[in-house]
């Protein structure tokens, strides 16, 4: 039970930092995603990635979203695939935020994806894009999951 508590705690606990991650997809290490952080991955095959995803115990499935709207990411991980040139708002969960909208007194992160770009962004990130623009699919955990 103690391992549980220690588990669910460090899955809220995030960086009071942002740091973007760019890095080319034949680069790319699974183990970055651990670093709670958003990580764009240069000209990407989207089903090679899928189909290599460290999946285990995670479930993966689409998601509906909200366009033109601020989503809060409520997978592990959020992946989304530009199949347009798209700008993606981001805010980290860690900001002042009401109710999944970024306060009006805080920066917002603007991201610029090209045809082929991925973001991948982790749990409970806000963010607002235009959907038709992406293909999308979310990876949850138990935890997740539950909440």
């Amino acid at each position: 039970m103690i391992v549980i508590g220690i588990y669910i705690y460090g899955y809220f606990k995030y960086p009071m930092f942002t740091s973007i991650i760019q890095i080319p997809s034949q680069s790319f290490k699974y183990e970055l995603l651990t670093e709670k952080q958003p990580v764009i991955i240069e000209n990407n095959d989207i089903q090679k990635m899928f189909d290599k995803f460290p999946f285990g115990f995670n479930i993966k499935k689409r998601v509906e979203l909200q366009n033109d709207n601020w989503n809060t990411v409520r997978q592990k991980h959020f992946i989304m695939h530009a199949v347009d040139y798209v700008d993606i708002m981001i805010y980290p969960p860690y900001k002042k935020h009401t109710k999944g909208i970024p306060d009006p007194n805080e920066n917002i992160l603007t991201i610029q994806l090209s045809p082929g770009q991925t973001l991948i962004l982790p749990y409970k990130w806000i963010f607002n894009v235009d959907i038709s623009k992406i293909q999308s699919l979310g990876v949850n955990d138990f935890i997740s999951w539950l909440f």
